[in-house]
Formats: structure tokens, C-alpha cells, sequence
């Protein structure tokens, strides 16, 4: 059983996306690429396919809740992050689930906390 590794991050803050790719990177996944928005991660997709998609819950533009939906017409994966300690809210119809963002002062001293694990379980199910 191989563990999906290949993953576009979506994330408006700069920094954040940073960190996370190198915390992700540091478990041994291949981030093949870092979009600010919708837009950009439709761009991103073009040119390159990753197993699956974390997706930042609140970004700027157009709704992430209706690109889970697209992504589920591409049969791609969407791990959806939240920075809200204890999200109430609905997860949104096809994401595998939700992830809480590690802090940047967690991430900036390599504790990501559950956040990789967390990841691996979502994704769990769909390996080969």
C-alpha cells in the first residue's frame, strides 16, 4: 500500500504556504505546487497533477466550497485546512475532511503537531 504523497497546496498566506510545504516535504511528500487562489490552483492543475489537493477553507476570490466541487469532477482529492482551533462548520460535499493548521510558531520549530498525521489518515483510504 503506497501513501499519496503528490500534493498542491492552496493558501492565500504567503508564509503559511511556505511552511507548510516545507513541513510536508519534510515527511516525504512532493508539493508540486503552491497556489494563492482558486484561480491559480486551476493554472497549477493544468500543468501538473497531484494526487490530491489541500485546500485552505478561507481564501480570497472565488469560493474554495465550489472548487471542492470541481475537483470532484476531475476525481481529484481535496483535503480541506482550517486555522480555527475547533471548526463548527460544515465540512463541504466531496473532501475527504478537514485538517487544522498547524501555527506558524509550531511550524517554524518543526512541531506540526497532528497535522501530517491527520493528513494521512484522510488519504488513508484512497491508497492503492
Amino acid at each position: 500500500m503506497r501513501a499519496l504523497t503528490k500534493v498542491l497546496i492552496v493558501e492565500d498566506v504567503e508564509e503559511m504556504a511556505e511552511l507548510l510545504k516545507m513541513t510536508l516535504e519534510a515527511r516525504d511528500f512532493t508539493v508540486t505546487g503552491l497556489a494563492k487562489s482558486v484561480w491559480e490552483a486551476r493554472e497549477l492543475l493544468s500543468r501538473s497533477r497531484p494526487e490530491f489537493l489541500l485546500l485552505d477553507e478561507v481564501i480570497p476570490g472565488e469560493s474554495p466550497i465550489d472548487f471542492v466541487s470541481e475537483c470532484g469532477v476531475l476525481e481529484l482529492p481535496v483535503v480541506l485546512m482550517t486555522g480555527m482551533d475547533s471548526p463548527s462548520h460544515a465540512i463541504a460535499e466531496g473532501a475527504l475532511g478537514r485538517v487544522i493548521k498547524p501555527t506558524a510558531d509550531d511550524l517554524g520549530r518543526g512541531r506540526p503537531g497532528n497535522f501530517v498525521d491527520d493528513i494521512n489518515k484522510l488519504t488513508k483510504p484512497l491508497r492503492n
